[in-house]
């Protein structure tokens, strides 16, 4: 009898162990399981309506699409709050650590859920074999730039009295100072390889980032205001805490887009390094990258073309805007920003520019392309003060690869190109001499 008692407590304390199984770890459990159907059923009402039934199935095909498979569940972080808990569970794929940000309601059901990259690293984040932390000091750093703090971080070299300094610009959007992008972070890759080499660099958080809620409300923010202010208070910053010293500009993408201005607006830049810059329209780029990615992915439905035929659309508006009416914002942007990129034409003002230039271009690259990078050298090559140099296996990140690239190829951890960096130092301490 005693033992018939024991085993019914047991199978009791079991059954209660199962009933306590979170909402969350239900909803992960299933969906890593392929079993979507279940896995929404624990929706609220409002996550029903905004995610809406059999949507989570293509979320998740088109997450391990850049992934890979899903292994584990490495770790889940808990927030309690008033009338709701939040949720971060980390999970490993075979490509990269993604991270499913959840709310749970008062009645135990999804408020909110989203799929963001994760920052986890296990512990140890791996650095390329090019660099040497023992040949350069990191330090945090913050400037002014219009009444907003910038943050950003210093590399210098040791043991060297003199050293050229580079103010690093990321590309289009609210990036952080390493460029993070997927699995990667190519501007810290660029920066610690360079302080390797003893060429000392700034890179920074731009204020789309850390100030991104109060740009927003910034009718008139246009290109010079992401780019130009923030390289003039970078420069203003340097010369104060290293007076004498010669101060070069990198700009990757948009940012390198962005150089001809960049110089001819800063006279104490001494020089230029454009990574995979582009010479065309910016709107036509991103018409360009949709369509190639929809082809070359194989994902050719309705919803795409439908995509496509709107961003068709909204790119003619873009080329016959003529005034500053607002609303409703085209591919995302506002007509202020638009505005400015129509009145700035890159090669044009790079026409007007005396300083050195490299242009290095990934020949694999499908966001700016080899036409982009011939543009360039057509119109410059000829020129002294321009060199150019492009690379077989590279991509838009300067990472290697084989075959055609695509968006999957940037969640896989991978590291700039040690030629790369190899080229900038030589071209950068070239001017020094």
């Amino acid at each position: 009898m005693k033992i018939v008692i024991i085993l019914i407590l047991m199978m009791f304390s079991i059954t209660l162990l199962i009933a306590e199984q979170a909402t969350e770890e239900k909803f992960i459990e299933a969906v890593t399981g392929g079993n979507f159907e279940l896995a929404e059923s624990y929706y609220s009402p409002e996550l029903a309506e905004a995610i809406q039934k059999g949507k989570l199935a293509d979320i998740w095909t088109s997450i391990l699409r850049n992934t890979g498979e899903f292994e584990v569940v490495v770790e889940s972080k808990r927030e309690e709050r008033e009338d709701f808990y939040s949720v971060v569970s980390t999970l490993k794929f075979t490509n990269v650590y993604m991270d499913i940000v959840m709310t749970v309601n008062q009645e135990d059901k999804l408020s909110g859920l989203f799929f963001r990259p994760s920052e986890y690293t296990g512990g140890l984040e791996q650095a390329p074999a090019y660099v040497d932390e023992s040949k350069f000091i990191e330090e945090e750093v913050d400037f002014d730039c219009g009444g907003y703090t910038m943050y950003g971080s210093l590399i210098v070299p040791k043991n060297q009295r003199s050293f050229p300094l580079v103010i690093m610009a990321t590309g289009s959007g609210p990036n952080d100072r390493d460029e993070k992008i997927g699995a990667n972070k190519p501007f810290k890759n660029l920066a610690q390889g360079l302080g390797t080499l003893g060429v000392a660099t700034l890179r920074y958080d731009k204020r789309t980032l850390t100030h991104g809620a109060k740009i927003a409300n910034i009718p008139e923010f246009d290109i010079d205001n992401e780019y130009t202010e923030e390289i003039t208070a970078a420069i203003n910053f340097l010369t104060t805490k290293y007076q004498g010293r010669k101060i070069y500009y990198l700009g990757h993408s948009m940012g390198a887009f962005m150089a001809p201005r960049v110089l001819n607006e800063n006279p104490k830049l001494q020089g230029a390094v454009m990574l995979a810059g582009n010479a065309r329209p910016t709107e036509d780029l991103v018409l360009e990258q949709s369509e190639y990615i929809m082809i070359e992915t194989d994902d050719v439905n309705a919803i795409r073309f439908a995509l496509i035929e709107k961003a068709v659309n909204e790119v003619k508006k873009i080329k016959n805007m003529k005034s500053k009416v607002e609303e409703p914002l085209l591919l995302g942007v506002s007509k202020a920003y638009w505005l400015s990129l129509n009145n700035y034409q890159p090669v044009k003002e790079a026409k007007k520019m005396k300083k050195p230039v490299l242009v290095l271009q990934g020949e694999r690259d499908y966001q700016v392309t080899m036409e982009d990078f011939q543009i360039w050298k057509d119109n410059f090559n000829k020129k002294d003060n321009w060199h150019f140099k492009s690379y077989p296996d590279l991509n838009h990140l300067f990472m290697t690869g084989k075959g055609k690239s695509l968006p999957q190829e940037y969640m896989k951890p991978g590291f700039v190109a040690e030629e790369v960096v190899g080229d900038i130092a030589r071209f950068i301490k070239s001017l020094e001499e």
